[in-house]
């Protein structure tokens, strides 16, 4: 509906017109004029009845109205224009309107004029059962010889009351309709926004100064109703933008959570066995061997093994290494050195034990019998590891007599190959 936006022009130009028409009847005089001078005659003092004269002339003229007089003038020019707009807008629609919508109306002021009948249509209904019953009576009783002329002023009473409650009632659900009627169509009227309703205000609050107040009123008022939109609708786009980086932070949390969980559950140690106590046994002793101080230490380059899931193990040698020297034993074949994982491998309890029986401390004491003048550090190059490794468990370097003895014997139990055939080395410690 735009019938808010209609009355609010039309306020806006009753007030210009109450607005020009007080400034144009207030009188206008000035309070520092005074009386006229007086006349003094040539023979001596002016005469009682010009004195008189004088001082009636000398008396001050009313003040001009106050700013109030003038806003409450203008004000109560505004209601009547309102109510004389809204009585024009009326008598249209009237005009305007077909047959059934003037016995709306007519209905509507008659319930305004009457009130609430919601007591006398209970009566009604009443008095309507009532009829009803004794009709019914009068049906199942015998046939009786023809009414008299009484009955027949009855019968034709009780029609025409009847006839008047079917109209009441007819009146009273029209009544009903078309009030909610009037309540769907306040419903969906569309609501003034902020800037017109500060245009309004604006407009009202500098009515009093005239024409020119008006016009400022209702840019200052629509300025700053303006505003207020955009603080609005910027404070909702905050509110949103946050609530999704809310929601994208928890999720993205929760899905860490997962992660570290599932990671945890993967760090742990386990041997497999058929036995379930065995099992346990086994791998709470392996993790207690992957904490030892020594085997937290790799055993090449010295480099410090945070967890277990950090470490890795030559089965074949029983030491602990760390993720980069683990890569230098694979360069020298699963005939020398079987590197797993503790964790990412399978494990049953017979490697597990023959695990258990070795170490740092005492590949120590085998491979470095004699100290070496030079060992590569946590951070040297892949060279040089692979060179040491070689040194070191290959050509037993700085091993112990007893060890390189035993390597020996073993060498030449080997048969040997034939002349040209070079055997390739391994990139994987499973393979054969």
């Amino acid at each position: 509906m735009a019938l808010p936006r209609l009355l609010w022009l039309a306020l806006v130009a009753v007030a210009c017109v109450a607005t020009a028409t007080v400034h144009a009847s207030s009188p206008v005089a000035s309070s520092r004029g005074g009386p006229p001078a007086a006349v003094v005659l040539r023979g001596g003092a002016a005469p009682t009845q010009q004195r008189r004269r004088r001082k009636k002339k000398a008396r001050r003229p009313p003040p001009p109205p106050s700013a109030s007089d003038r806003l409450r003038t203008a004000l109560s020019g505004v209601a009547e224009g309102a109510s004389s707009l809204y009585s024009a807008v009326e008598a249209r629609a009237r005009a305007a309107a077909t047959p059934a919508e003037e016995e709306e109306y007519e209905e509507d002021e008659l319930a305004a004029e009457g009130g609430d009948g919601s007591a006398e249509a209970e009566e009604e209904e009443e008095e309507e059962e009532e009829w009803e019953e004794e009709e019914e009576e009068e049906e199942e009783a015998p046939a009786t010889p023809p009414p008299r002329r009484a009955d027949s002023r009855l019968a034709s009473q009780r029609a025409a009351a009847r006839r008047t409650v079917a109209a009441r009632n007819a009146a009273a659900a029209a009544q009903a309709q078309a009030q909610a009627q009037a309540a769907a169509a306040e419903e969906d009227a569309p609501e003034m926004s902020m800037s017109e309703k500060g245009a309004f205000l604006g407009s009202v609050a500098f009515s009093p100064v005239g024409v020119p107040g008006l016009v400022v009123g209702g840019a200052l008022g629509f300025a700053a109703g303006y505003f207020a939109e955009q603080v609005d609708a910027a404070r909702e786009h905050v509110a949103r933008a946050y609530a999704t980086r809310v929601q994208r932070e928890r999720r993205v949390e929760s899905e860490r959570a997962n992660t570290r969980k599932a990671l945890e559950a993967l760090e742990t140690v386990s041997v497999q066995s058929d036995d379930p106590e065995e099992a346990a046994r086994t791998s709470a002793d392996l993790t207690a061997f992957l904490c030892a101080p020594c085997n937290t230490r790799c055993a090449d380059c010295s480099a410090r093994i945070k967890r277990p899931a950090d470490a890795w193990v030559s089965t074949s040698l029983g030491v602990v290494v760390c993720v980069n020297c683990a890569a230098a034993h694979r360069s020298l074949g699963t005939s020398v050195s079987r590197i797993k994982s503790p964790v990412y491998d399978q494990w049953d309890v017979p490697m597990a034990t023959a695990l258990l029986a070795k170490g740092n401390d005492r590949g120590a004491a085998d491979y470095y019998a004699t100290p070496p003048a030079r060992m590569p550090g946590p951070k040297a190059p892949m060279e040089e590891r692979r060179a040491h490794v070689r040194e070191k468990y290959v050509r037993l370097r700085w091993a112990t007599p007893e060890l390189r003895a035993a390597r020996q014997e073993t060498l030449a139990k080997r048969p040997r190959k034939a002349a040209g055939a070079r055997r390739m080395a391994s990139l994987s410690s499973d393979a054969a």
